[in-house]
């Protein structure tokens, strides 16, 4: 179990997360621990840290994704011109 006490925190001005000692929290988050005190999960609250859930799959993607061909920007523009999803405009140099 988390050892930290209410009296051991503090806020950070208007932000949402608690600091106490190296460690912090953050408003809609709870840790889950065993019985030595490791985290072994978390839960996040989606009222309160969906911006934050959010954060997390952008990245997970991002992750996920990082090894997939990429495309340069005249390609996917000239394909999508072409299916009408995109405006035929001035190009930039």
């Amino acid at each position: 179990m988390c050892n930290t006490s209410h009296n051991q925190l503090s806020s950070v001005a208007g932000s949402g997360v608690l600091l106490s000692g190296d460690s912090f929290m953050i408003r809609g988050v709870k840790f889950l621990f065993d019985q030595r005190g490791k985290k072994t999960a978390v839960m996040i609250d989606l009222r309160q840290g969906r911006g934050l859930w959010e954060d997390i799959l952008d990245v997970a993607t991002a992750r996920l994704r990082e090894r997939e061909p990429s495309e340069n920007w005249a390609t996917v523009r000239g394909r999508l011109e072409k299916a009408g999803r995109l405006k035929k405009g001035r190009r930039r140099a």
